[in-house]
């Protein structure tokens, strides 16, 4: 892509409404302000990548019980390892 066609790509990225919705699950708990930090740096990198406003990028964090989550059968919970996943 020329120089001309990535700055015109760009200028469109920008101008479109697009909201990007970034879905996190997460089984390891994590304080407020870890989770505070995850979300800042997930927005502020999609932003940069993408090259859209911080501003119209959505995240959702959902945190998942070791319980509900698995890894080969067997839940995190049960496994006792104490994996970040």
């Amino acid at each position: 892509m020329s120089t001309s066609e990535n700055e015109s790509h760009e200028s469109a990225v920008q101008n479109n409404r697009q909201m990007p919705l970034i879905q996190v699950l997460n089984a390891s708990p994590a304080s407020t302000a870890r989770k505070r930090e995850l979300l800042a740096a997930l927005t502020s990198t999609y932003a940069e990548v993408m090259r859209i406003r911080p501003d119209t990028i959505r995240v959702v964090l959902q945190e998942v019980p070791r319980e509900n989550w698995s890894v080969a059968g067997v839940t995190l919970a049960d496994s006792g390892e104490d994996e970040a996943v």
